[in-house]
């Protein structure tokens, strides 16, 4: 997956990163992860 920019949010802040970092891109898409869980729980 080719990403632009990673992003990585704090405190409501989106921040965008070298689209290069390997550890940020894993961080968003584990929080998109969660994301999509906690969104099929709340279904």
């Amino acid at each position: 997956m080719l990403t632009i920019a990673s992003r990585r949010i704090e405190g409501g802040a989106v921040r965008y990163a070298d689209p290069f970092d390997d550890d940020l891109d894993d961080e968003a898409n584990r929080l998109e992860e969660r994301v999509g869980t906690m969104r099929a729980r709340a279904q």
